[in-house]
């Protein structure tokens, strides 16, 4: 383990030297050294930050945009929390329009965080308003990862309650054969805060696996193909991609967006949509993909 603590919980190590916690609660670990240490290190009770370092003869540390706070509960396990600013929108704007305005900006807000509530991933969710500002503070579980990935997935979870931006959701098609890669697929859709429909998640023992797929096809604003030499074969892959073709080019109910894992024969179907290509590289692929969902909006 990176991070220790002495034996009264008060002091952090890293790396056997002393982290100093500025106001007197979380420890400030610096980014540049100590980003790649995992969640799972941060000792039970104990809170950290990643910063910077200060240019200059004072080697002050300062914390980062966004600034993000992880630790390990005993009742929860792995958190991160964040508060979300709203500043004053403009110049001379009377009391009742400035109340209206972050009244607005709280609740959109707090609604972008609803696809982490419905999967119980929020522990609080708190929101405060001012004369001139208002916060949205926000804590959630957290899945283990190095902390500044952690960061990253916080800064994504940031924007979308300051931009009122809620992602869209999505439902992987695959062919079973194909797990290796859509399990690899699955985490990064999760590390951006994208997360999509997997069976493998979303169906239990004693679940009826028609009712369930229907579902979350019924609820999905997109549609990810997983072409391979193998789901391009099977019917009930065929089945999924092909109905949802019908509710695109029918009610605008779901857009599809095909990804080619191996080279295969597109079915017919879509050979007119252009696809994410992973068969050279697969953070090409999911650049492509993420670009795609990101500028789309699914009606």
């Amino acid at each position: 383990m990176r991070l220790k603590t002495d034996k009264y919980c008060e002091t952090l190590f890293a790396d056997g030297t002393e982290v100093f916690a500025e106001d007197g609660d979380v420890f400030d670990l610096i980014a540049a050294d100590h980003g790649d240490i995992l969640l799972s290190e941060i000792p039970i009770g104990i809170q950290v930050q990643l910063c910077n370092r200060v240019i200059g003869s004072s080697g002050e540390l300062c914390t980062r945009s966004t600034h993000a706070v992880f630790g390990n509960s005993a009742d929860h396990g792995l958190f991160a929390h964040i508060s979300t600013p709203f500043f004053l929108p403009a110049e001379n704007s009377n009391g009742d329009i400035l109340r209206d305005y972050f009244e607005n900006a709280v609740t959109a807000g707090r609604l972008s965080l609803s696809p982490l509530q419905e999967a119980n991933r929020v522990i609080s969710l708190e929101s405060s308003i001012y004369d001139d500002s208002a916060f949205v503070s926000c804590t959630i579980t957290i899945n283990d990862q190095a902390i500044r990935d952690a960061e990253a997935f916080m800064t994504e979870i940031d924007g979308r309650i300051a931009g009122a931006y809620e992602p869209p959701s999505l439902f992987l098609c695959h062919a079973s054969e194909d797990k290796p890669f859509v399990d690899r697929l699955a985490h990064e859709l999760d590390q951006r805060a994208l997360f999509a429909w997997y069976d493998k998640r979303e169906i239990l023992v004693g679940d009826s696996i028609v009712e369930k797929i229907n579902e979350g096809l019924k609820s999905s604003d997109y549609l990810i193909a997983v072409l391979s030499p193998r789901s391009v074969t099977k019917p009930w892959v065929v089945r999924e991609m092909s109905s949802s073709l019908m509710r695109q080019l029918g009610d605008k109910g779901i857009r599809i967006l095909p990804l080619v894992v191996e080279s295969c024969d597109i079915p017919p179907l879509f050979v007119d949509l252009k696809y994410a290509d992973f068969r050279t590289s697969f953070d090409d692929g999911v650049r492509e993909l993420i670009a795609a969902i990101k500028s789309t909006k699914a009606t």
